[in-house]
Parts: structure tokens; sequence; C-alpha cells
């Protein structure tokens, strides 16, 4: 009777997955990251050096990424979506519950930069 009744609650899982399309929530991306970036494109002489402070913070959902001598506002969402903008400049990537990973680009200068959440 227990195997029957294991059996049955597989299948309602299953049923209710297949309904929600599958995707979960990832939670709250708050806490602190460290990581690394790499420059992927250079068309200027004066492109962002790629830089990752020793310690970056998400508070909030929001992530602060530093680009020339200004910072970027990106929302960091637990849909797995990371997005920000700055005048000409775009964020863009993901979030997977414990690493941050994006590019940044103007169109002649970019980085790709990867983050991951300290104590994991």
């Amino acid at each position: 009777m227990k195997i029957a009744h294991f059996i049955g609650s597989l299948a309602l899982l299953s049923s209710l997955t297949a309904c929600t399309g599958g995707a979960v929530p990832l939670g709250s991306a708050d806490g602190d990251y460290t990581g690394t970036a790499t420059r992927f494109q250079a068309l200027r002489r004066n492109c962002p050096r790629p830089r990752i402070h020793s310690a970056m913070q998400v508070r909030g959902g929001v992530l602060f990424y530093p680009w020339e001598n200004q910072y970027i506002q990106a929302s960091v969402l637990s849909s797995g979506t990371v997005t920000g903008s700055l005048q000409n400049t775009q964020l863009t990537g993901t979030y997977n519950g414990t690493v941050i990973q994006a590019t940044v680009t103007d169109g002649q200068c970019g980085l790709h930069f990867t983050l991951k959440r300290a104590g994991t």
C-alpha cells in the first residue's frame, strides 16, 4: 500500500511540475560575491579594464557594477535574469542561485564577469 501511495505522489508532483512549466523561483540573490572579469571586445583605446572588487554585494536584488567612472545599477531577479543599463551601456546576464554571470557592453567595449556567492 505504501508503494502505491508513493507512486501516486510522484504522479501528482509530475503533473504539478508540468502545469507550472518547471520554473522554480531561485530566491533572493542578496549576499556577498567574489569573482573574475575578462575583456571580450576593445575597439577603443580607453575601454574599461576588467576589474572585480574583492567583494561585490547584492542588496535588495540590486548589484552596482563598476564601468569607467560610474556604476551600472543591475537588477538580479529570482527568475534568473540580470539586467541593467547606463546611457549606451547594457548589462545582461543570468543568476542560478549561487552564481551571477553577465556581459557588459557599449558596442565598442565589452566585459564578461562571473560572480560566486561567498561561502558557497
